[in-house]
């Protein structure tokens, strides 16, 4: 039987993962991930990418590679954000 993680494990995995992530964006930006939101928002928005990018795949049947998905679902996430910061149409 394969060794598979509880439910609770694998959100220790996740936060993890995610703390992980902010300390190296917080690195980058030269900012502590205390104090700094933006870290922590960067790595939700990169994991959240991967999982909806990594679901997009599966669901195709596993065609094509995972790293043109992946780069798809960060140039969406990328027009999204330079949408949301237009002002609105009127």
């Amino acid at each position: 039987m394969p060794n598979r993680l509880s439910g609770s494990s694998l959100l220790v995995v996740i936060w993890l993962m995610a703390e992980t992530l902010a300390g190296f964006v917080a690195d980058r930006l030269g900012v502590s991930a205390d104090a700094d939101p933006r870290p922590r928002v960067w790595a939700a928005l990169v994991m959240t990418t991967f999982r909806i990018a990594f679901h997009l795949w599966l669901d195709s049947g596993q065609k094509g590679q995972l790293r043109q998905g992946v780069q798809r679902a960060l140039a969406a996430a990328g027009e999204a954000t330079g949408t949301l910061r237009r002002p609105p149409s009127r």
